[in-house]
């Protein structure tokens, strides 16, 4: 939670929280009840304790060095959320189909890091060893790439299947295709790229959107491609690295007149192409011409820019599962948690321990992070749960810094902000007991507050306000709050580990992550079917 400058404000006091007459406990957490469908029920309880403590070992471990936004360890944060996103099946909800949104920081300098650390291709079947593909080394971006990061399942296509009408399977897919193939393509649809004296390509744009101009009047075969819902393209080349290597990265990172396409192409090399084919169970390779063959369980994360990563810049994991109504669909309900925490908080007004010291900010938020990660998977793991609105699952970044990831994110949304409905947050849900929820909310927001409230009563959960008013401008709904969107907040309560070198993992309690993230599952369902209005109207 960000602090604000010289508040030493303690927590409130504790009561007796819950009612459990008609809670069906599991352990010390909340369990499936009667009211809501047998799909909501399930999804609801795969939300586990042990997951949650899984993702807060790894998010406040001394390896991210507290998380700093900016800096290594922010990255390497946002890059973990995304990957657990992209394993789930949670798509892309940034920018032009990225998992990032990118945000300066003030007074914060922008630094460029190594292409290698915004160029990769990682590859992996869920719970087991990531395969990781370096630039360079293994890869390059094609001279027609954009710069996004996305990600998605594998699936391979043959020369044939690029000539007709695409099958449906490629739509949230990562398609393998031999480079001839595409090239082939390109060239019979007019698109063909650049040769390597090439023409210079364009520079970065903001937020990882493509250069001005009409990808399918320059590409038409990729622009297809993207048009039938494909998130990007591993072309797999023949030749050495070294070569490729020394053809492409000169004169890519400058700027052109010419688009590139509209979707993130990498170019992997001989030995690294065949190694990826040899991962597929079905050996795409050998797929009928005008095939296409799905990968056995694998899925990708894959980077693509024409500059070094930015530090100094923030950015925002954006998620988001669309809905199923026609007419609602537009609308979004948004869950968030923040991510970032203070680093080794060598400003003193960032610490109430000791400047320099890692602070692995396990309660703060690395325990609403790990909520937001279950709460999403559990979403997309079940596809059969009715969902009439969208739901966008955001990570913000630069929330200890005064909110400026959740500030940006409603000044820039990549979607018409008036289209947010509601916005749930939830902020240090992992101490104090497993069952004690603080409550915060706004009294004009009465549609949303009532819904909340419902799901509390059903659950015969007492949520508590006491000492909350104080909060509300502290966390991640005060931005939306004050552009009119209804929102609530959902927090564990103050303690004495709070911005202190001691917030470390053994001192949380995994179930109460769990407990939190199960009731905002609940919400969120609801406020994604909820009829009446979320205001006071």
């Amino acid at each position: 939670m960000h602090r604000q400058p010289r508040q030493r404000s303690r927590p409130p006091a504790f009561g007796a929280l819950l009612l459990l007459s008609a809670l069906l406990l599991v352990g010390a957490g909340l369990g499936p009840v009667d009211p809501w469908p047998r799909a909501v029920r399930s999804a609801f309880g795969s939300i586990e304790a042990e997951a949650c403590r899984a993702h807060v070992s790894y998010l406040a471990s001394d390896a991210l060095e507290g998380r700093a936004a900016g800096e290594d360890g922010g990255r390497h944060a946002s890059e973990y959320i995304a990957m657990r996103f992209i394993e789930s099946g949670v798509g892309p909800g940034g920018p032009q189909g990225s998992y990032f949104q990118r945000f300066p920081i003030l007074l914060r300098p922008a630094r460029e890091g190594s292409l290698r650390d915004s160029n990769f291709l990682r590859v992996w079947r869920p719970g087991r060893k990531v395969d990781a593909y370096a630039l360079g080394e293994d890869l390059v971006p094609h001279p027609r790439s954009a710069e996004i990061a996305t990600g998605g399942e594998l699936i391979y296509l043959t020369a044939g299947a690029l000539e007709g009408e695409l099958p449906p399977e490629v739509s949230g897919r990562i398609v393998v295709i031999r480079e001839e193939s595409l090239a082939a393509e390109m060239a019979r649809t007019g698109g063909e790229p650049p040769d390597a004296e090439g023409t210079a390509q364009a520079g970065e744009k903001p937020e990882g959107n493509p250069a001005k101009g009409d990808a399918a009047s320059t590409a038409p075969a990729l622009a297809r491609l993207q048009r039938a819902g494909v998130r990007g393209v591993i072309a797999l080349t023949s030749v050495e690295v070294g070569e490729e290597a020394e053809r492409v990265l000169p004169a890519w990172p400058e700027s052109a007149q010419d688009s590139p396409a509209a979707l993130p192409i990498l170019l992997l090399h001989r030995d690294a192409a065949e190694g990826l084919l040899r991962k597929g169970r079905s050996r795409p390779d050998r797929a009928e011409s005008g095939g296409a063959v799905r990968f056995a369980d694998h899925v990708v994360f894959l980077s693509v820019s024409r500059k070094g990563h930015p530090y100094g810049l923030g950015r925002n994991v954006v998620g988001m599962l669309t809905g199923g109504d026609p007419e609602r669909a537009a609308e979004q309900v948004v869950v968030g948690a923040h991510f970032d925490h203070v680093g080794r908080a060598r400003n003193p007004q960032l610490t109430r321990g000791t400047p320099g010291e890692i602070h692995n900010g396990a309660d703060d938020n690395a325990s609403g992070t790990a909520g937001l990660i279950e709460l999403a998977r559990a979403f997309a793991g079940a596809p059969k749960i009715e969902r009439a609105r969208s739901l966008v699952f955001i990570a913000f970044d630069a929330e200890e810094l005064g909110l400026v990831g959740s500030r940006h994110y409603v000044a820039h949304c990549p979607r018409p902000i008036e289209k947010t409905v509601a916005m749930l947050n939830m902020d240090m849900i992992s101490r104090n007991g497993p069952l004690e929820m603080f409550y915060g909310k706004d009294d004009r927001f009465i549609g949303l507050n009532s819904l909340v409230e419902a799901v509390g009563r059903q659950l015969d959960l007492e949520l508590d306000r006491t000492g909350m008013d104080q909060y509300m401008k502290r966390s991640d709904q005060a931005p939306f709050i004050e552009k009119g969107i209804p929102a609530v907040f959902l927090f564990g309560g103050d303690h004495p580990e709070y911005h202190t070198e001691r917030d470390d993992v053994e001192r949380i309690d995994p179930r109460k992550i769990q407990n939190v993230a199960r009731f905002m599952f609940l919400c969120a369902w609801e406020c994604a079917n909820h009829d009446g209005p979320f205001g006071g109207d």
